[in-house]
Formats: C-alpha cells, structure tokens, sequence
C-alpha cells in the first residue's frame, strides 16, 4: 500500500514539472518570437518603417477649417463655410474608412487609393458645405454666381478652379464622411490646377509653401480659409 502511494506520489509530481516546464518554455518562446507592436493605423513605407498615420475623424479635423460670415451692419447671416483640403495623408484615411464602409480587398483598396492619388498629382481639391440664408446665392457652380473663387499662397500666388460641381452622392454617404454637413446646406466638389504656371511648370504647392488660402469673396461678403501646410503630428 506505502509501495502503489509512493508511485502515485512520484507520478503526480512528474506531471506537475512536466506541465510547468512546458509552460515556461512556451513562454519564453513567445516572448523570443513576438511580434513587435504595430499601431492599427500605421503604413508602411518605402523604408519598411512603420509610420504612425491619424485615425479618419483626427484626419478629417486636421484637413478641415470653418468660417461663419455676418453682415454687422444689416445683422444678418451671409454665410456658413465647412472647407475640407484633400491632401496626401487625408486621402489615404479617407480610402481606408470606404473600404470598411463597403468591404474592399486589398487589391481593390489599392486601385481606389492610387486613383485618387492621380487626382491629387493633377489637382488641389477642396470638398466644401455651404449654408446662404438665401438658396438662391448658394450656387458656386453657376456662371451666374454672384460669388469668386480663388487658392492663394504665402509666394503671392493665385490661381482660379478649374471645375466646381456639386457633390454627386447622396446626404446620407456624404453624412458619413464629412459630418458638419446639414440638411440646409449644399455641398460642392473645387478642383483647382495643381501649376500656378503649367509652361514653367511651377506648382502652386512645394516644400517652399507654407500656407494655402481659399477666399469666397463677393457683394455679400466674405470668407477666407487658412490650411498651414506642416506635417502631421501624432
């Protein structure tokens, strides 16, 4: 009886130190072989470093600037102005939250994304919402406008659009993406020409800018928004 206790007794302790020592060695196999952390929103760049890039709502801030106009003399309203600037980085957030609003593959985020980087080598475009007590001087894409457009920056530089169109999806797509819109207000797409002199092939942005403005002026106002063109902090 002590003889079959004993066996019982050494059996139990064999398992134990093999339990243990498979436990250990798991662990510290893991710890050897574990991946390094990677932020959820990170790119990978030609360096094959990890670059930390802002979440689509502080991408969406970043890139987006408001104004609201008055007339003091006649206390009135001339407008309410939400500009977004289309750049590199915002892009890319701004294709990553489509592709997991509708489910896009690798392959197929890719094609997107590199379409709209074409656009942005071609055009400095502005996604705008515009709110005019009176609808009938909301119509920045009209030749009849009582409104002028133009993209200024810190070289004295001014160039007009070279399209305005409205924004062709629908309120509840665009709601999505730009949430300062409003059911009173009437969205636009501005793309203005990316050379301030396409013969000289001077470009209206390069390391030198330091800033862009987007001035909406006319007999009822006016409105001036200011992008300072820093890099992104996170």
């Amino acid at each position: 009886m002590m003889k079959k206790r004993f066996y019982i007794t050494l059996l139990f302790l064999f398992i134990v130190s093999f339990v243990s020592f498979s436990l250990s060695g798991c662990s510290l196999l893991l710890k050897k072989n574990r991946k390094p952390v990677v932020y959820k929103n990170n790119v990978l760049s030609k360096n094959n470093i990890y670059k930390p890039v802002l979440n689509y709502k502080s991408a969406l801030n970043y890139v987006t600037k408001k104004i609201n106009v008055y007339n003091y003399n006649k206390l009135s309203t001339v407008m309410f102005l939400r500009a977004t600037y289309f750049n590199n980085a915002f892009i890319y957030a701004y294709t990553k939250k489509y592709s997991k609003y509708y489910l896009l593959n690798n392959k197929t985020f890719k094609i997107k994304l590199n379409k709209l980087y074409r656009t942005s080598n071609k055009y400095v475009k502005f996604f705008i919402s515009v709110y005019t007590p009176n609808i009938k001087y909301n119509n920045f894409d009209s030749n009849r406008s009582i409104w002028m457009i133009y993209l200024s920056n810190n070289k004295k530089e001014n160039v007009l659009p070279l399209k305005i169109k409205p924004a062709e999806q629908k309120r509840a797509f665009l709601k999505a993406f730009f949430p300062y819109i409003t059911k009173w207000s009437k969205q636009y797409i501005i793309e203005f020409p990316r050379y301030y002199d396409k013969k000289k092939k001077e470009l209206m942005i390069t390391r030198k800018t330091k800033w862009l403005k987007l001035t909406i002026t006319g007999v009822k106002g006016r409105a001036i928004l200011k992008w300072n063109l820093t890099p992104i902090k996170n």
